[in-house]
């Protein structure tokens, strides 16, 4: 795979890993990333860490231009920080999808 893959190859790219023997693949902390996975549907779950402190700025996972998915709970793990890790994978079944404004 090319360093920075044209978007269109990246679902290709994709769905070819997903396609191979071994683990999950695993994104931490691009959030561009995620959302252009979001985009082509290739997200089969979501990791969300909520940590006990308040931020006043910072940049968003989830932007307005994102289409809005509907999300089943799968399991919640409290930390011993404080920290809580919520697992949630697209309801497929449901999902009314909305493609958000610019």
């Amino acid at each position: 795979m090319e360093r920075n893959p044209r978007p269109r190859d990246l679902k290709e790219e994709v769905l070819n890993l997903k396609e191979q023997p071994g683990s999950n693949i695993l994104v931490l902390g691009s959030g561009e990333l995620v959302r252009t996975l979001m985009k082509h549907d290739l997200v089969d779950e979501f990791r969300i860490m909520i940590f006990p402190f308040i931020r006043m700025s910072g940049k968003r996972l989830f932007t307005d231009n994102i289409k809005t998915m509907s999300l089943k709970h799968v399991y919640t793990k409290a930390l011993h920080s404080g920290a809580v890790e919520l697992t949630y994978r697209p309801s497929k079944e449901d999902n009314v999808f909305h493609q958000g404004s610019d």
